[in-house]
């Protein structure tokens, strides 16, 4: 399960990494979103959350899922 994990984040970082420079922020937010909730269903977890950076300095992240499955309580990213 580790080995698979860090093999899906490596993949996560490259795909990020590639189509940084031929997106905007809110395009990018939605793919990586979209890519991380087949993550977090796949591997059966709660809550994920990714980040990226582009060129221009921004630094953006989206969450999926939950934070505290007992509350209820959503995973929350942030952009700055």
């Amino acid at each position: 399960m580790r080995t698979a994990l860090a093999l899906a984040a490596t993949v996560l970082s490259l795909l990020v990494t590639g189509s940084a420079q031929a997106e905007d922020e809110t395009g990018l937010s939605g793919r990586l979103h979209d890519t991380l909730e087949a993550f977090r269903d796949r591997y059966d977890l709660p809550g994920a959350t990714a980040a990226f950076v582009l060129p221009d300095g921004t630094v953006a992240s989206v969450a999926t899922g939950l934070a505290d499955v007992e509350a209820g309580r959503a995973m929350i990213g942030w952009t700055t």
